[in-house]
């Protein structure tokens, strides 16, 4: 419920944001937990492949979940150390894939990005053109997004024992993860007030922004939990939970 109030007030800076999307997908989730976990797994897995060939985002939130759940069921990344060769074969062949379809995606990348309508406003014929192939430019990245997630995790948990303290800023980005998605879009939704409504916006550049935004709040969020438990929605969102005032400083 929290989550989902949350997502509603979101809504206003963020049209389409998904913590509305989780807070309501959560829900059977719940259930889910005392289903097998090979059922889970299934579900899981062959939900993703669905919802990742049709192009559709908002199919893939509960398979997601689920295999998150089997995951966790699975004990998967508790038994990490023990089944590195696994892990490092992963590894491997996702960077393989990744690599190749990295190449392909920049290949077939349209010029310049989406525009979003303005009410009072007209679209040029560019910039209609510009969103019909940003469009069909994203349903196609999200088929290949599997496959780069799959390198993502396999990447770090590979990587952690050699270098867990390099990693330790990105523990803390982790750990407000809800801070720092609502902030992005103050910080994104701010910078975007500055652009008057005839600008398209380029890749390089929103890649640029994007990069700068996440350094930052990687940044802050390890300055932050050095004197503080939790982050400040995260802080609100366990009081919520558990329905007293917890102690938030360290």
């Amino acid at each position: 419920m929290i989550l989902a109030i949350v997502g509603l007030i979101h809504q206003l800076i963020q049209p389409g944001e998904a913590l509305l999307v989780y807070a309501i997908m959560g829900i059977p989730v719940l259930f889910f937990g005392k289903i097998p976990k090979q059922i889970n797994l299934a579900l899981g897995i062959v939900g993703i492949i669905i919802g990742s060939i049709v192009g559709a985002k908002l199919l893939l939130t509960f398979p997601l979940m689920l295999l998150g759940l089997a995951f966790g069921q699975y004990r998967i990344f508790e038994r990490c150390n023990a089944e590195r060769k696994i892990w490092l074969i992963t590894l491997v062949l996702s960077f393989i894939a990744t690599t190749i379809l990295s190449v392909y995606l920049w290949e077939s990348t349209p010029e310049y990005g989406a525009v979003s309508f303005i009410e009072g406003t007209e679209l040029t014929e560019l910039q209609i053109e510009s969103n019909r192939a940003f469009y069909q430019f994203v349903d196609l990245s999200l088929a290949f997004a599997p496959f780069f997630s799959v390198f993502y995790v396999s990447f770090l948990v590979v990587i952690d024992p050699l270098a867990n303290k390099l990693l330790s800023p990105l523990n803390a980005f982790g750990r407000m993860a809800f801070t720092n998605y609502i902030g992005q879009s103050i910080l994104l939704f701010l910078i975007a007030m500055l652009m008057t409504s005839e600008v398209i916006v380029s890749y390089t550049f929103a890649t640029i922004t994007c990069a700068i935004v996440v350094v930052f709040q990687v940044i802050v969020s390890s300055f932050w939990l050095k004197y503080f438990k939790y982050g400040p929605l995260e802080w609100i969102w366990r009081c919520g939970t558990y329905g007293t005032w917890l102690s938030i400083k360290r």
